[in-house]
């Protein structure tokens, strides 16, 4: 299923970056059909993913104290 990945340049140091052969510019979502590279930004803070048919959605890293 494709998704839409859009980078969040978290840092200001980086307005845009290649990562696994797809150019992204903060802000604007990409559309992405490569499931390791959308599983991949799911877990990564720097990217949001939105399903075809979802809302865009920060990953979030486990802590300790997640169940």
């Amino acid at each position: 299923m494709a998704s839409k990945i859009t980078y969040i340049d978290l840092n200001n140091d980086a307005p845009r970056v290649s990562w696994r052969g797809v150019e992204f510019i903060t802000g604007q979502p990409v559309p992405v059909e490569d499931e390791g590279l959308i599983e991949a930004a799911r877990q990564n803070p720097f990217f949001e993913v939105a399903d075809a048919e979802e809302t865009p959605r920060r990953a979030s890293k486990k802590t300790d104290t997640d169940a």
